[in-house]
């Protein structure tokens, strides 16, 4: 996810709140790398995250920490539009650093009927 966010252009257009998912995605790094130091797979992306994108090296190098679990992601889907999904992160006992995050909406959130049709696109598919 990182990658994308920080390395692909259009993650700009598909997160409503950029500056937000990147914070989190550069505290989730920061996380996992105080929590595997030893982590070379981890250490090799924050090199090249770091190496390609000024603003996380910038986010990087202020120390934030966080712990990104709930809440609430805004999209822009391509297709379908705006869609302002729940999320919650669910780390899984059995392989430590193994994290599940379910996306739900509520059938009467504002964003319903997006949904509602960029399902109906992928059953046509």
């Amino acid at each position: 996810m990182a990658r994308f966010v920080f390395l692909d252009p259009r993650a700009r257009r598909f997160y409503r709140d950029w500056e937000g998912i990147a914070h989190d995605a550069v505290g989730s790094l920061r996380t996992e790398a105080a929590r595997t130091p030893d982590n070379t797979d981890l250490a090799d992306l924050v090199d090249e995250l770091a190496a390609h994108s000024e603003e996380f090296a910038q986010r990087w190098d202020a120390h934030q920490v966080e712990y990104y679990r709930s809440g609430q992601q805004r999209f822009h889907h391509p297709d379908a539009g705006d869609l302002d999904l729940d999320h919650d992160a669910l780390e899984i006992p059995a392989d430590p650093g193994l994290t599940i995050v379910t996306y739900t909406l509520a059938a009467t959130a504002p964003h319903a009927s997006a949904f509602t049709r960029l399902q109906e696109q992928a059953e046509r598919r």
